[in-house]
């Protein structure tokens, strides 16, 4: 632990940010949250929660697509996730149950979120 290392070997946060090529402000957040962060159980991998999808009824249609194209031996990759995305929004469902569906953008930033949310790679 990076705490532990600074705290027992006399280094300077700036020396100690230095060796381990992290931010200041990432070890002072360490060192503040040192007993929050030692009391989490080993096998949390996060201590915050990702942010939940905004369309979850349409993340679930495009997990169970990718599910059956890998199934089915086809690749595929983050282009045609963002294209099926878009496609399955314009769906007279989608519209129906989510009016400013219209005007969300599937960025990559989405698609990185709705990729770790299923555990895709």
């Amino acid at each position: 632990m990076i705490v532990h290392y600074y705290e027992n070997n006399n280094r300077s946060i700036r020396g100690t940010a230095k060796i381990f090529d992290i931010q200041l402000k990432q070890l002072h957040n360490w060192k503040n949250k040192k007993g929050t962060l030692l009391t989490t159980a080993p096998h949390v991998a996060k201590l915050h929660q990702d942010k939940p999808a905004r369309y979850p009824k349409l993340e679930d249609d495009l997990f169970a697509w990718i599910s059956k194209k890998r199934a089915n031996g086809n690749a595929v990759i983050q282009k045609l996730i963002i294209n099926k995305a878009i496609s399955l929004s314009k769906s007279p469902e989608s519209l129906a149950n989510n009016l400013d569906i219209v005007r969300f953008k599937f960025s990559n930033k989405w698609l990185d979120g709705f990729l770790g949310r299923y555990d895709l790679t």
